[in-house]
């Protein structure tokens, strides 16, 4: 598999009058291959005072899932019709062992997020940001979010409903695709692919890329810069957010930052 020059998850940042900043990509998920990188990255927590995930991480666990209600579209049952409503509910008991009715007065998000979650792993099993998190905890290190809990939540509704049902009905149809694709993220994340990840994030947001990823590039690099100025400070994101002229890095980059890759394996 051929590897960019840039092809790092984890990267240094040094800026005049600022304390140490280092970045990395996480992938929100978990698994043996893409848990490799986990040990390099909990040496650098050992020499930071802060870590910064995109959201904090204790306040998910308090979370009600009634943001996730659906209140302004009929419930899933009624936006299908009859046949195909009974094709997603065989495939998401399949797939989750749960009656897709008590999720159908959900967001098509939400139902997409638990489908997945059962898809591509064990539900049970601990991502990368909160692994991490976990670690910084038992150190004793700061942590915090980098984007505002509230507005990173925001960020999703933005995007109209008839999206997020389409992208659920693509996941309910054809769920052995939606796996490989899965695999095939997992491998390019195993071997620290940043270039190929960002490429394929931007051509599957389409035209949602500003919501999703550039307006909040600006508000995770911003953060990063504030908290620099007292803390040293390690940035976790989702890695697509590191890549390209309007990604974080280049954003750092336009503040004179000096950037380094750090291999993780």
């Amino acid at each position: 598999m051929k590897k960019s020059n840039r092809d790092f998850l984890l990267w240094s940042i040094n800026i005049e009058g600022l304390r140490d900043i280092y970045i990395f990509g996480s992938i929100h998920t978990g698994s043996p291959g893409i848990n490799r990188h986990l040990p390099k990255v909990q040496s650098i927590i050992d020499q930071v005072d802060l870590v910064l995930n995109e959201v904090e991480i204790d306040r998910l666990g308090g979370m009600s899932l009634e943001v996730f209600l659906e209140t302004e579209h009929e419930a899933l049952d009624q936006k299908l019709s009859k046949a195909q409503y009974t094709k997603f509910w065989s495939a998401f008991y399949k797939v989750t062992g749960q009656d897709l009715n008590h999720y159908k007065n959900y967001s098509p998000f939400f139902i997409n997020y638990v489908f997945l979650k059962f898809l591509i792993k064990n539900p049970c099993a601990l991502d990368v940001d909160s692994h991490l998190y976990e670690y910084a905890v038992s150190k004793a290190k700061q942590t915090g979010g980098l984007e505002n809990f509230e507005k990173h939540f925001d960020t999703i509704f933005k995007i109209p409903y008839k999206h997020h049902l389409h992208l659920l009905k693509q996941s309910l149809s054809n769920f052995s695709k939606a796996r490989r694709q899965f695999n095939r993220l997992e491998s390019l994340y195993s071997n620290a692919q940043m270039t190929t990840i960002y490429k394929q994030a931007v051509q599957k947001m389409g035209g949602y890329k500003k919501v999703l990823l550039y307006d909040r590039n600006i508000e995770m690099t911003q953060s990063i810069l504030k908290h620099a100025k007292t803390d040293s400070t390690l940035g976790i994101m989702g890695v697509a957010h590191l890549g390209g002229q309007k990604g974080v890095l280049n954003l750092l980059r336009e503040q004179g930052a000096i950037i380094k890759g750090i291999k993780t394996l």
